[in-house]
């Protein structure tokens, strides 16, 4: 068997691969993109671009572009897919610095059609050898796409199952208050409403006849979602293939209508993914650290997808903050709470710590902003910084929450060291009169340190929880990141302590979930363990847990306690209780069967009661990674009906129609 045979079914032996893959150490590194992760079967187009990093001088070499197909071989190579591994090119020099991105060749995809013969996993890559010869020189880039077929990208399938109900419901007919410049609560954005509370006014499919629709997602994953009152849902979508992030808008039924660019990846963050629905049914999102505003609160379904343009796009708000080119990035934006002025908000920048090499490059700031409408700007508006917060070594990971005093953030923190393992929640006020931001309390809560299995932060993966109980009283709800237990850390609306409850296994605990929080019940989910490099298939469970805290905070002896813990399911992202019949809807997975091991864990979405965590029903999506909602949360439309966003497909769960 020849060197590239044997390199090629090395890769191929390592199973799934979205990206580029290269040797060690080579000289001469060649990067693979194509266009999408997934494609159908007909109707479609693969479009390959590379790009050459030589650290040498001039090489001259035999240029290799190929595909091998789901079964390994035989070994198709471009332009006229012949299989005696003929080069395309023969004796091309490859300059000293290398070729910058360029397209290659677009190649329509057809079911039967040489060389993407079958639904599967492809690999298309690109070699170069030494002439005459197939000796390999340098690096070896490819990547892997998958091919799906017309019975694959849409499926309609029905339940029967016990009906979704509570045992006994403590949440029914509570109402949060609702943030003025954004849209209905329920149906706003990543946690439902300004307080992040992840929960909804409404009861779910209920019913004891579900239907569940799966739609696959060429724009990638859609961790978070927001619906207009036309019944239209809007998300975020990430694409892996050309590391995006697309602004996309589909119907109750799946079907998408539009789908825009917004930004590309941020590399270690999830700024970007970030988005609301403004009270107009507008959505503000944050992408290339600028805010922008896309007309989404009736979007017209037309002959194919089409881009929307935006209403408004704001300055650079990091260059505007920081007055910098250091490394940073605009996180996450949510409107302040003042109904006469609905366009000044709150904006989070990150700040920069690698977290391979522990380096701290530049701080996080809160900073408040006003975009001011301006048809005679380019943009569409003018943006006035109004002020700011600078945050010294600190960092930051997760968005915020917003009431009516302020906003409330973590952050993650360096010693005197410079070790990570400070973190502080931060209660923040804006005087609309002084125009000035002030810090009302810090309380700094315990950070061990440690990076976790199936966390992103070193320090608290939560967003801050803001509860109101029936009294008016307040409290704010984080977890940390404390060892070997970590703690569901409570402090009233003053920043002073009120609970501190350590939940899960010692040395088995992470929350990269922000944590449901109404009135005085908290849901927590456990993440440890949840592999966090997508899109590796996760190939062992990670560790399970669901548990609910009830908080006293009214006696003078505040007190809390675990009222129960789901300790054999293994959750991933948020977690949302359904208020109205006291259901937490969640994504859990399952590893039980011998195949979990190599091709995958199962998905499914469960009901599970909030009174007791027993789990009600559990609607299987499918198996392996494209079926995984990594973060992000659960949505709902004006009809009660379920929606998320995996890897690959959107989802829909509603009551059966037909049932009706």
């Amino acid at each position: 068997m020849t060197k590239i045979r044997v390199l090629i079914y090395i890769a191929l032996s390592f199973g799934i691969f979205i990206g580029v893959c290269h040797a060690s150490g080579d000289e001469v590194r060649i990067h693979v993109m194509t266009d999408k992760m997934v494609y159908p079967a007909l109707g479609d187009t693969l479009t390959l671009s590379v790009s050459v990093a030589n650290l040498a001088g001039p090489v001259t070499a035999d240029v290799h572009i190929g595909v091998i197909p789901p079964g390994g071989e035989p070994i198709y190579e471009w332009p006229d897919w012949n299989t005696s591994l003929t080069p395309c090119i023969e004796n091309y020099t490859v300059p000293s610095g290398g070729l910058p991105l360029l397209e290659l060749f677009s190649t329509p995809i057809a079911a039967d059609t040489i060389p993407f013969t079958e639904p599967g996993i492809y690999m298309v890559f690109i070699a170069l050898t030494q002439p005459g010869t197939l000796n390999f020189i340098g690096d070896f880039g490819f990547t892997h796409v998958e091919v799906v077929s017309l019975e694959g990208l849409r499926t309609t399938k029905r339940f029967t199952v016990m009906p979704a109900v509570s045992t006994y419901n403590l949440f029914g007919g509570t109402v949060l208050p609702q943030n003025p410049g954004m849209a209905e609560n329920n149906f706003n954005g990543g946690h439902q409403d300004s307080y992040c509370s992840d929960s909804v006014g409404l009861s779910g499919p209920t019913g004891k006849k579900l239907e569940m629709v799966s739609q696959f997602n060429p724009y990638g994953f859609t961790p978070i979602m927001a619906c207009n009152k036309k019944n239209q849902m809007t998300g975020v979508s990430l694409s892996y293939a050309d590391q995006a992030y697309r602004l996309i808008v589909f119907d109750k039924d799946l079907h998408i209508l539009s789908a825009t660019k917004t930004s590309d990846f941020v590399t270690g963050s999830f700024g970007g993914g970030y988005f609301f629905m403004d009270r107009d049914d507008n959505s503000v999102v944050v992408g290339d650290n600028r805010m922008k505003c896309f007309p989404t609160a009736d979007v017209e379904k037309k002959d194919s997808v089409y881009e929307l343009d935006p209403i408004w796009v704001s300055d650079n708000i990091v260059r505007l903050v920081t007055q910098s080119d250091a490394p940073n990035s605009l996180y996450a934006t949510l409107p302040v709470w003042n109904s006469a002025k609905p366009n000044v908000y709150w904006c989070l920048l990150a700040g920069h710590y690698n977290i391979g090499d522990k380096t701290f490059t530049s701080p996080a700031y809160m900073a408040v902003v006003q975009i001011v409408p301006d048809a005679t700007k380019l943009k569409g508006c003018r943006t006035v910084l109004l002020d700011k917060l600078v945050l010294p070594r600190q960092w930051n990971n997760n968005t915020f929450s917003v009431d009516e005093q302020g906003a409330y953030f973590v952050t993650n923190g360096l010693d005197e060291h410079g070790v990570c393992n400070q973190g502080y929640l931060y209660g923040v006020a804006f005087d609309d009169q002084t125009g000035q931001i002030a810090v009302r309390w810090s309380y700094p809560y315990r950070n061990s340190g440690l990076l976790k299995p199936g966390s992103k932060n070193i320090g608290s993966g939560t967003t801050p929880t803001i509860m109101q109980d029936a009294y008016g009283n307040k409290l704010i709800a984080i977890v940390d990141n404390d060892y070997p237990q970590i703690n569901v850390v409570a402090v009233s609306h003053s920043g002073a302590p009120v609970a501190e409850v350590p939940v899960f296994a010692d040395m088995r605990g992470t929350a990269e979930a922000s944590v449901i929080g109404v009135n005085r019940s908290i849901v927590v989910e456990n993440n440890f363990g949840h592999t966090t490099d997508v899109p590796w298939s996760q190939w062992v469970p990670n560790e399970p847990g669901l548990a609910l805290i009830e908080l006293d905070a009214t006696s003078a002896y505040p007190w809390a306690d675990q009222v129960w813990e789901n300790d054999h399911t293994s959750f991933f992202a948020m977690s949302m209780l359904a208020r109205e019949s006291g259901i937490v809807f969640a994504h859990t997975g399952n590893w039980d069967d011998a195949i979990s091991a190599t091709e995958g864990g199962m998905y499914f979405v469960s009901a599970i009661d909030s009174w007791d965590g027993r789990t009600i029903w559990k609607i299987p999506l499918g198996r392996g990674w494209k079926y995984c909602h990594e973060f992000g949360g659960i949505y709902f439309n004006h009809n009660g009906s379920l929606y998320m966003g995996t890897n690959s497909y959107l989802i829909s769960i509603r009551n059966d129609p037909q049932s009706n």
